[in-house]
This record gives structure tokens, sequence and C-alpha cells, in this order.
């Protein structure tokens, strides 16, 4: 059994949120110094801060910096005292299940004692708040990628799916599709994207789940479809990346770059793939959408 594989998909979202820590709230000096990535003062700030008023703010603070740069067990620190000190917060049981999930990832030997762990934090983080999107998008996440003999399912799947519904009907169609999509059913998955895109006036630019911007931007730029609402979207989700994210600025780039040359405007194509390839210069995909533009 492949237990890294299975662990991947908690924090990895590059195709379903921006990550735990993106909407993280944080000083804003702290915040400068992540996006210079000096990460030495900001740890020595936090952990002064801490030391002259242990809050549950800087605490949190604290918790959400070492996520940010994968100590996730000393992330998992903070997030156990917070959880205990503040157990019906649907946001820190949430967060605690990711961090699990992320050290569960890096460490094998760990992975199996805590798959169950880390679907209990979700559930519960279901549980407490009705209207929690991410943590049922972990759940989904959950249940396609783990074995069935360790509570995997696609019926769990679209039972969560379903319960998005009550949540956004925007939401419950991009779970179906996603779905879909994981189950290699490209027709009905692409079907299902296009119907979550009929309500994408629903999404505004503060909408809670900054990464629905991203999805609906990739719906896009995949299918050909409302070239200049994904436009738009990709915008909305770039405006409001912040350290932390787990989709990267250079994924932004590259589909507003296909967007942009399924407009046939090539030259503005060309500047949005050459700035993902400044973010990455091994961006495989933009390397070869670079090539088609030069043909």
């Amino acid at each position: 059994m492949n237990l890294h594989r299975i662990f991947c998909f908690i924090l990895c979202y590059s195709a379903l949120c921006s990550g735990l820590w993106a909407q993280a709230d944080r000083r804003p000096e702290i915040d400068s110094l992540l996006l210079s990535q000096d990460y030495d003062r900001a740890r020595q700030k936090l952990l002064q801060w801490h030391k002259n008023d242990s809050t549950e703010f800087t605490m949190r603070e604290l918790g959400d910096f070492y996520a940010t740069i994968d100590q996730w067990e000393k992330s998992q620190e903070y997030y156990e005292i917070l959880v205990e000190e503040h157990p019906l917060n649907a946001e820190y049981q949430y967060r605690l299940g990711g961090i699990m999930a992320m050290i569960a990832m890096q460490n094998k030997l760990k992975a199996l004692p805590l798959i169950s762990r880390i679907e209990d934090r979700f559930k519960r983080a279901a549980a407490l708040d009705p209207k929690h999107r991410d943590s049922r998008w972990a759940l989904i996440e959950y249940y396609l990628k783990v074995p069935g003999v360790l509570g995997g399912s696609y019926n769990k799947a679209y039972e969560v799916a379903d319960g998005l519904g009550d949540i956004s009907e925007i939401e419950e169609w991009l779970a179906r599709g996603y779905i879909e999509e994981y189950r290699n059913n490209e027709q009905k998955a692409e079907e299902l994207y296009k119907t979550a895109m009929e309500y994408r006036e629903t999404v505004g630019e503060n909408y809670p789940r900054v990464n629905v911007h991203y999805q609906l931007g990739k719906i896009a730029s995949r299918y050909q479809t409302e070239l200049d609402a994904g436009i738009w979207h990709l915008n909305a989700f770039k405006d409001r990346y912040e350290p932390g994210s787990r989709v990267k600025l250079k994924w932004v780039y590259y589909h507003l770059a296909r967007i942009y040359r399924h407009k046939g405007q090539e030259g503005i194509a060309a500047k949005y793939i050459d700035m993902a390839l400044a973010e990455d210069p091994d961006f495989a995909e933009a390397t070869a959408e670079k090539e088609l533009l030069a043909r």
C-alpha cells in the first residue's frame, strides 16, 4: 500500500484549495517578512510576541508560520493546544487534520496510525460548522484517495458533494466534476464543470473559499469556455494570493496564458508564460505552452 500517495492529497490542493495557510490571520509585518522569505526574522518576532503576550492570536500565528515553512510537527504543537483550548472551533480542527496529514506524508511510519485521526478532524470541522467548505473538500479528497479497507468510498465522496450543495450550488457541481475527473470520466467531468461555470456569477471577489477562483479559471483554460470570466477569476485569485498558498502563481500565469492564446491574443499569452517561467524555469507545462506559442 503506497501510503505516501494516499496522504499527498490532503494538503497538495493544486486543484482544490489555496492551502490551509493562505488565508491565515497575520500582522502585516509578518506578511511582509514571509513575502521576502525572511523566515528567521519572522520567527524571532513571533516568538518574542508569544513570550510577551501568549494569546490565542499569537499561538495561531506561530502554528501558521511553522506550517508555511513546512515544519509540521512544530505547527502541530501549537494547533494541538488551540484545539484543546477551543474544541468547538471548526477551523482549528480542520487545520490540525491537515497538519497531521502532512506529517503522515513525510513519515510513512507515522502514516497508518494517523489516518483515522485525520478523517476525524475533518469530520469534526464539518459538523461544527455547516458552512465550512474546505473541510468538506478535504473529506472528498480523503474518500477518493484512501483505499476502501481504510474507509475510502466513491459513495461517501458523493455524499459530501451533496452536502456542499446545501452551502452553494457551484461548490456541489465543482465537487461532482472533480470526482468524475478523478474517476477518469472525462466527458462527464467536463459537463459537470461547465454546469458549475453557469453559477460563476454567485462567486464574488470575497467569496469565502479563495481557491474557487482558481478552479473556475482552470476550467475556462482547459475547456475553452467563458474565457473572459476565467481571466477575471484568475486575477481575483491572484489578488488574494498570500504566502503559504498551495496553488503557486506559476499556475495562475500558465492558465492566463492559455486563455489569452484561446482568445487569439498571443502577445499577452507570451507575457504570462514568461511570468510563469520566471516563477519556475523548470515548469514543463509552461515550456510546452511557450513552444506552442512560438509556432
